[in-house]
């Protein structure tokens, strides 16, 4: 079995599961997810669904609940590099762009290259941009 892999830099966090994200892995993503959080290792932590093909309501429970738990913290968990039914899943809920919203500029400096093309939009100071729309030109 592969595990999660978790990689610490910078105050920055990259937690990648192995593959899917389903009642089957969501025990081990969540234990690496408390453990980052509880003691404090990272101020930013991005969770890099590049390798999950498929994502469930139980790992959804556990990236709202990371989330929210980094926020009592005061730690930033996002949700990056999410594939195109990852990202319908999270769209579908209604937890897109609160999983993976507009990172801290301290995540877009450390970790840029660990957004998906569809987070980069996300990553900009530009409401125009962030909301998907076309600058006149």
């Amino acid at each position: 079995m592969v595990e999660t892999s978790v990689d610490v830099r910078d105050g920055v966090a990259i937690v990648t599961p192995p593959g899917d994200v389903d009642l089957e892995t969501t025990a081990a993503l969540r234990v690496v997810l408390i453990c980052l959080l509880y003691k404090r290792s990272a101020s930013h932590v991005i969770v890099d669904l590049r390798r999950a093909d498929f994502l469930d309501l139980t790992g959804i429970g556990v990236l709202v609940a990371a989330r929210r738990a980094g926020l009592r913290r005061g730690v930033t968990v996002r949700v990056a590099n999410t594939g195109p039914l990852v990202r319908a899943v999270l769209r579908m809920v209604g937890l897109y762009d609160t999983l993976t919203g507009p990172p801290t500029p301290a995540v877009s400096r450390n970790a840029g290259e660990h957004f998906h093309s569809d987070d980069r939009r996300m990553a900009t100071n530009d409401p125009a941009r962030r909301a998907g729309a076309r600058s006149p030109g």
